[in-house]
């Protein structure tokens, strides 16, 4: 007997920026035979082609939002055009001269330069396979085994053209990535009725993985033909190649015991050698015991239809990143200082290699998670109503990080065993079915999480460690804080917590940096209601964010250079007072300042006498949102209209995502981050926004 499946799927997108476009072609397919009662085998494999045009974004002097946001309101990126249609047309960004029309003279690209003269491409090809068996030689026992094969190549090529803010001699960059993994397991499973009141189930195995990862790069730099991005078009060359590779081995054993479908009882272990770890201390366990019961089978209730309790316990290890244990040499650099690029070797026909500024650690041992949760579920009024709570406690230690060394001993960071953080929270899931009718249903879905994520320890003498953002303000661990804080500069205060006053008026700045934000959130919660009439369902999902702190660092930046509503609106302002004491005397504050007086020169101007973007602590603001993330009409087709074609079901749906935002949040959707899906967090420094996704779907079963 033989079971296959094939199917096929393209997609055609463009962006929101113009120029950006994106294709994905895929082909899946399945096959599953049965050579015999009790064996059988399968593969599958999916084939998929994906990639397209994309433009610069972020922080750096060429992206969309730093030119655009950045840009005075008396001067026209467009140049009377707007939209794709300036994008089409060179005179928006482009004088006869060829040099680039942009506000400040190139200091910033025009955005319009950026999508038409500074492209990105890429072109990913992936394929993803499995080759799997099932024996059973009893009935009780079976023999499982796979080797799964994932491996893709990304080509990418980025073009910063001549007259670039960010090289004006032009640049061209090629990168080559291929990757490789293979995961093969060998299981042997058994599910074994002792008697009528015991069962047990087991699994006894094999798991090993192996990944390979290959990146090479050529960057060109001073073009000859402006917009002609190919290497040899360059008059420099810098080459760089690396290889990653990693390997995991592992013996496993999952032993589970119920008795008369009440109680229940399992354990778990594993024993892991990773070849990134020390190789006299690669080897790291996990395991974990749990036990549940479902008092519900005691007795018989009108009300309540099912109830469970559970407890659970585990320790989990982990090994480290690649190629921490030892100190290697990288190809050399020579020059440079922050505004002119350093040369990189080989160069004049040289080849120079130097000592990592990264030290590694023969002596780190592997991670190791500990945690324990509780729980409990409940279903009453025939599942109309269902409940599910669970708390929590998770520790992590010996956690594998990169921290700052003195530069004397020469080097600049290391690797080590540097932090321990407490995670300790509470998850509730929810389901009710007020109206279940023949033709009309209501069901809503409830999930609410809350947590607290605390840094109680680190290495000595580190007093944090930076995840991401700028020396100005960034995203740190620091013990005693949440994992990810929002760190930079801030007033000064004393010990009440008041804010000090110069004699003049203004806030004084603390000369030391500090701690300034938590963007940990207080809660999230969502909330799904599905309408059901007929052959007609509605669904929508709420997004509920409550608490976190975000920097708008936009927002900072467009206040200094007065481009933002808010200066607008305040400039005018001559009797405002700063809330906080007067240092000298201790007293509060009555002193009237003007927010920006022209005669008394730019230290006047509140937004700009601090400096470039002024005090990071003005910028901290709660992120609290709720937003719709998706809504859905599907109608399904019935099966009168089915019964004499060979269509066996099908159905249209309707799709729209992130339809609406509702927050107090002033920059760009606080659910953006600068680092993107990083460990630093909350930073918002001229990110691209969120955007709005329409889709029509259309199923048809065979």
């Amino acid at each position: 007997k033989i079971k296959y499946y094939v199917s096929g799927s393209q997609l055609d997108q463009t962006g929101v920026s113009p120029q950006e476009e994106f294709s994905r072609t895929s082909f899946r397919s399945n096959i599953t035979a049965s050579l015999r009662d009790n064996f059988e085998i399968s593969a599958n494999a999916n084939f998929v082609n994906s990639g397209g045009r994309r433009v610069q974004r972020g922080s750096n002097v060429s992206g969309i939002m730093l030119g655009l946001a950045r840009t005075t309101p008396s001067f026209d990126n467009g140049n009377g055009l707007s939209g794709r249609d300036a994008a089409e047309n060179p005179d928006t960004f482009l004088f006869p001269d060829g040099t680039q029309r942009s506000y400040r003279n190139g200091v910033y690209d025009n955005p319009y330069w950026t999508v038409t003269q500074n492209p990105s491409f890429d072109d990913v090809k992936r394929f993803i396979g499995k080759l799997a068996f099932e024996y059973k030689p009893f009935e009780w026992a079976t023999i499982k085994g796979s080797l799964g094969y994932d491996q893709y190549a990304d080509k990418r090529k980025q073009g910063i053209d001549v007259n670039s803010a960010g090289n004006p001699q032009g640049q061209v960059f090629n990168q080559t990535i291929f990757s490789e993994d293979i995961n093969s397991q060998l299981l042997f499973v058994t599910d074994n009725k002792i008697n009528d009141k015991w069962n047990f189930n087991g699994v006894l195995g094999y798991d090993g993985f192996k990944t390979e990862r290959q990146f090479d790069e050529v960057t060109g730099i001073g073009m000859t033909v402006p917009g002609f991005f190919i290497i040899s078009n360059t008059a420099t060359q810098a080459v760089e190649e690396s290889v990653n590779r990693r390997q995991l081995d592992a013996v496993l054993a999952d032993a589970r015991f119920s008795y008369d479908n009440t109680f229940f009882i399992n354990g778990t272990f594993r024993n892991d050698w990773s070849s990134t770890l020390p190789e006299n201390n690669n080897s790291f366990q996990s395991y974990s015991f749990g036990s549940s019961f479902v008092f519900s089978e005691l007795f018989e209730s009108k009300s309540l239809d099912y109830g469970k309790l559970r407890a659970s316990y585990g320790k989990t290890g982990n090994d480290a990143p690649l190629y921490s244990t030892l100190t290697y040499y990288n190809a050399a650099a020579s020059g440079g200082d922050g505004f002119i690029d350093a040369n990189q070797f080989p160069i004049f026909s040289t080849v120079a290699y130097e000592r990592s500024a990264l030290l590694g650690n023969n002596n780190i041992r592997p991670e190791t998670t500990e945690e324990f949760e509780v729980g409990a579920e409940f279903n009453f009024f025939s599942s109309r109503l269902k409940l599910d709570v669970a708390y929590y406690s998770k520790t992590t230690e010996d956690q594998i990080i990169r921290i700052d060394q003195p530069a004397v001993t020469g080097f600049t960071n290391r690797t080590a065993n540097a932090g321990t953080i407490e995670n300790k929270g509470w998850e509730v899931t929810a389901g009710f079915k007020p109206v279940v009718g023949d033709d009309f249903n209501w069901d809503i879905d409830i999930n609410w999480t809350a947590f607290d994520n605390t840094v109680t320890d680190l290495a000595p003498d580190v007093e944090s460690i930076l995840l991401a953002g700028f020396t100005s303000t960034s995203s740190r661990i620091i013990k005693g804080e949440s994992y990810g804080a929002l760190f930079g500069s801030r007033y000064s205060r004393n010990e009440a917590g008041q804010v000090l006053i110069d004699d003049n008026g203004f806030p004084i700045v603390d000369p030391e940096n500090g701690v300034i934000g938590d963007p940990i959130p207080d809660y999230t919660m969502g909330i799904r209601n599905t309408f059901s009439y007929k052959n007609f369902t509605l669904s929508a999902l709420l997004d509920i964010r409550q608490g976190g702190d975000v920097w708008c660092g936009t927002c900072g930046i467009l206040d200094y250079f007065g481009t933002s509503q808010a200066t607008a609106e305040q400039r005018g302002i001559t009797d405002f007072v700063f809330e906080g004491v007067n240092e000298s005397t201790g007293q509060q504050n009555t002193t009237e300042v003007a927010l920006a007086d022209p005669a008394n020169g730019l230290g006047a101007n509140r937004w700009v006498r601090y400096g470039f973007g002024g005090v990071s602590e003005d910028y901290i603001y709660d992120s609290s949102w709720v937003r719709l993330r998706e809504a859905s009409l599907t109608y399904s087709l019935p099966s009168k209209f089915l019964d004499k074609t060979f269509l066996t079901g099908g159905s249209l749906t309707l799709t729209g995502r992130n339809l609406f935002l509702i927050t107090d949040y002033p920059g760009i959707d606080p659910e953006t981050n600068l680092t993107g899906a990083s460990n630093g967090i909350g930073l918002d420094y001229f990110n691209q926004p969120n955007t709005k996704g329409y889709a029509v779907t259309v199923r048809l079963n065979f």
